[in-house]
C-alpha cells in the first residue's frame, strides 16, 4: 500500500531473520526493499544495504540513511 503510492515506508523489526526479510520482499513486489541493520546482524543470506554500529546517535542514523537514499537515487521530498 505505502510503496504503490510512492511513500518511503520506514519500520523497526526488531531481530529481523532471512526468513522474515524473504517474506517483507516477496509482500512487496514488485517494488524495492532497503534494510539498514543496526547493530548485531541477524540475517546470513539476504543483503544488508546498510550496516551502522549499534551506539550510533539518531541523528548521524537519519544522516547516513538520506545519504543511502541519494546514492541510491531514491529522493525523498518529505520526510518526518
Amino acid at each position: 500500500i505505502f510503496t504503490d503510492s510512492g511513500l518511503i515506508f520506514i519500520t523497526n523489526i526488531p531481530e529481523l531473520d532471512d526468513y522474515e526479510a524473504q517474506i517483507l520482499k516477496k509482500l512487496n513486489e514488485p517494488n524495492d526493499i532497503m534494510v539498514i541493520n543496526v547493530g548485531e546482524c541477524m540475517l546470513n543470506k539476504f543483503p544488508v544495504d546498510a550496516q551502522f554500529e549499534s551506539d550510533i546517535s539518531a541523528d548521524e542514523a537519519v544522516k547516513r540513511s538520506k545519504k543511502l537514499l541519494t546514492e541510491k537515487q531514491i529522493l525523498p521530498e518529505y520526510f518526518l
